[in-house]
């Protein structure tokens, strides 16, 4: 399948450089670098991000974006596509930190809305991030916890930009540099280690929990006060 991808790679790179060719899942070392010499968007597994892995050394040095792409529900316990019984906090509200932090710039799932069986009710294989309605989709904790972490990844990107500015106060510089290498790092690698390591749903739920989230939260809005406050200072 790789060789099919890189031949496909060489045509539309040929007739037009400016096409993209996107990859997703996993696989073998040989693979990825073979296919390197045609990808600009390495989407790997989710869990793969915080690992040292020599294929993530291949996807982080190649290309031109990194992403990543959730279908394995690893933090699911039992492991698996049921995730409307799975942490929220890890799987969908820090999915996006957990991608600043390694990082990517993109996330994914394996549907937003995928199967015949009624969604509404439990299913066999749970994948769907929203319900159907009636005329256009229903919102679900799981969406909007995706949609806030986004926002949130928004805002660091942009207080981390700040930091490149050399009339910013040393005040704020330290707020911003504690939030981004401590806080973030403290609020996402040990939930990481504990679903890489097959820790029970409760080891889980205390590493990535409400209240941490809030604590980080509010952190960074102190950050973007700070931010304000320096800029009118001027």
């Amino acid at each position: 399948m790789e060789y099919k991808l890189i031949q496909v790679g060489e045509i539309a790179h040929e007739v037009n450089p400016d096409i993209m060719i996107y990859q997703d899942g996993g696989g073998e070392l040989p693979m990825f670098k073979a296919m390197s010499k045609q990808l600009d968007v390495w989407v790997p597994p989710f869990e793969w991000l915080p690992l040292k892995k020599p294929e993530m050394d291949v996807m982080k040095n190649t290309g031109e974006l990194l992403w990543s792409y959730n279908c394995t529900y690893t933090s699911a316990r039992p492991v698996g596509p049921n995730i409307k019984d799975i942490n929220l906090i890890y799987e969908f509200r820090t999915a996006a930190l957990l991608a600043m932090r390694n990082g990517a710039t993109g996330i994914g799932y394996w549907g937003y809305l995928v199967g015949s069986e009624n969604q509404w009710s439990r299913t066999k294989n749970e994948y769907s991030l929203v319900y159907p309605g009636r005329t256009k989709s229903v919102t679900s904790r799981r969406w909007e916890a995706v949609r806030e972490g986004i926002e949130d990844y928004r805002i660091l990107s942009a207080l981390q930009k700040y930091l490149n500015k050399n009339d910013l106060d040393k005040n704020t510089r330290e707020k911003i540099e504690h939030l981004i290498n401590v806080s973030l790092p403290e609020l996402v690698d040990p939930a990481a280690r504990a679903v890489k390591y097959g820790q029970s749903r409760s080891v889980i739920d205390n590493l990535a929990s409400e209240e941490k989230m809030d604590k980080f939260r509010k952190e960074m809005i102190e950050c973007v006060v700070s931010v304000i406050n320096s800029d009118q200072s001027k």
